[in-house]
């Protein structure tokens, strides 16, 4: 006959099983809601780098359009530069041509005119050349040249990193090689520093010394009595003299 275990041990082994059990379905139903809030996070985090990648990759674009965009604009106003350049050029041929020396000399009196008033003003203080527009960028803060060279002598200067305009025309100066040898001479002398600079700005004037030399030549030459050429009486001459051998054939 078979022993069979009592009951108890029987309900015993069972009851312990069955917890086995329980514990193992609770394990399982955490693992499983883990394991889905860990895809949840992934899928988030991948969708969070996609937008920081679109993102990134728009900011490129962007500024790409922008400097296409500056490169264009940078573009049309070399060529609206260029084409007033040649018309300007055009012009003084002309009139070079017309008025011969007339236009010579008032262009270069107007000139001598214009150097000497800047460089009047610029050694007299009463101009700062800080306060021209060319020269905004070479100084930090203005200061004579005569003031430059008086805290030299005096071993003081009014601003540590203050740029004089000793210093800055010596060392634009020193970067070529034919005007090399006379930075010494300006550093020594603030008079000629200053006329440089009154030089240099007098560059940049040409478009107002020109709009200033067009009106007043005809002027000039008329109460002179200088003779003006016309293009027509040119191509006329020109015409007669194509002529003048043709007819001789002829005859």
């Amino acid at each position: 006959p078979l022993s069979l275990p009592p009951y108890n041990s029987i309900a015993n082994s069972w009851s312990t099983l069955g917890g086995a059990g329980a514990g193992t379905c609770t394990s399982l139903v955490r693992w499983a809601s883990t394991t889905s809030t860990s895809n949840n996070n992934h899928a988030t985090t991948t969708t969070t780098n996609e937008n920081h990648t679109n993102e990134n990759d728009e900011e490129p674009s962007s500024r790409k359009e922008q400097m296409m965009e500056q490169g264009k604009r940078a573009m049309e106003q070399g060529k609206r530069a260029k084409a007033t350049v040649e018309q300007g050029a055009h012009n003084m041929r002309g009139f070079i041509k017309k008025y011969g020396a007339v236009f010579v000399g008032t262009y270069m009196s107007v000139y001598i005119v214009t150097l000497t008033g800047l460089f009047v003003g610029i050694d007299s203080g009463a101009i700062d050349p800080a306060s021209l527009s060319i020269f905004e960028h070479w100084f930090e803060t203005s200061a004579s040249a005569t003031d430059a060279v008086t805290d030299a002598a005096s071993g003081t200067t009014t601003t540590e990193e203050k740029k004089s305009t000793v210093q800055v025309i010596s060392a634009y100066l020193q970067q070529y090689e034919w005007t090399k040898d006379y930075a010494p001479m300006v550093a020594k002398n603030p008079h000629i520093a200053n006329l440089a600079i009154a030089w240099i700005a007098t560059k940049t004037t040409e478009p107002i010394r020109l709009a200033i030399t067009f009106p007043i030549v005809p002027r000039i030459a008329r109460y002179i009595g200088h003779q003006v050429v016309d293009d027509e009486d040119e191509t006329t001459d020109d015409e007669t003299k194509q002529d003048t051998p043709n007819n001789m054939k002829k005859d």
